[in-house]
């Protein structure tokens, strides 16, 4: 399903299913708790999470919701959970509820997401 293009958080989130505008808002609340250096932000009519540069997006357009992993491929341990896709950086993990969400696991990817962050030499995909 193709969203509309959106300006502002409020349009995309106004965009999404009672469900999915839940679930974004958990994940938004969730993921911006474990850092006052983690921003939202909107690009390319979608959510983007924000830390040393673009870090994770939201990709709305599915039956379920992606949260995707734009330095994916360099966060080590987590093959089994983080799909390519057939993308060649970007990982993600799918959520259908909130009840989908293990949070420790969650936790433990942006952190682990961050981390990258801090140890990259390049400085692709910047605020």
């Amino acid at each position: 399903m193709e969203l509309p293009k959106r300006k502002t958080i409020e349009q995309f989130m106004a965009a999404l299913s009672n469900e999915k505008a839940g679930l974004v808002t958990y994940l938004r609340t969730f993921i911006c708790s474990l850092s006052p250096e983690i921003h939202c932000s909107m690009r390319y009519g979608t959510l983007f999470f924000d830390y040393k540069k673009w870090m994770i997006y939201i990709n709305a357009r599915d039956i379920a919701l992606e949260l995707c992993f734009l330095d994916g491929k360099d966060i080590e341990g987590y093959d089994n959970v983080l799909l390519l896709k057939g993308r060649k950086t970007v990982r993600s993990i799918t959520f259908s509820y909130t009840d989908d969400i293990d949070i420790e696991l969650l936790r433990s990817l942006v952190l682990s997401a961050m981390e990258v962050q801090k140890n990259a030499k390049g400085k692709k995909w910047k605020k």
